[in-house]
Parts: structure tokens; sequence; C-alpha cells
């Protein structure tokens, strides 16, 4: 193989991560058994972590993207 060819399998291995990365979300302990935090609370904090790990998945992927382009 290449160089170039190692190149894109890196790239292409790059966007799969990235894809994958927005199947899980990890969230602390510390925010789950806060007892100041209703569960409504927490399922808003949830989808806020959640939607803040796509966007960067997301960015991370446009990178790659433009990268691949030039």
């Amino acid at each position: 193989m290449t160089k170039i060819d190692y190149a894109k399998i890196y790239q292409k291995q790059m966007l799969e991560m990235a894809s994958e990365s927005k199947e899980t979300l990890i969230v602390r302990k510390e925010i789950i058994i806060d007892t100041d935090i209703t569960d409504s609370q927490l399922g808003s904090i949830i989808r806020q972590m959640y939607r803040a790990k796509c966007e960067s998945a997301d960015e991370h992927i446009k990178h790659i993207n433009r990268t691949n382009a030039d």
C-alpha cells in the first residue's frame, strides 16, 4: 500500500469512529445522584450533553471531509 492509501484508510476510520461516538453517552454518577436535580432536569441535562456530543462529532466529520476534499 502507498502512503495515500493509508491516509484514506485512516480518514475512513476516523469518520466511522465519529459516527459511532454519537451512539453512546457517558454521564458522571455525580450528575445522576445529585438530589437537588429533578428527573425532569436530569433529562434536560442529558439531552443537552447528547446534543453537544453530536454537534462536536458532526463538526469533526465535516473537518475530516474538508481535509479529504483538499
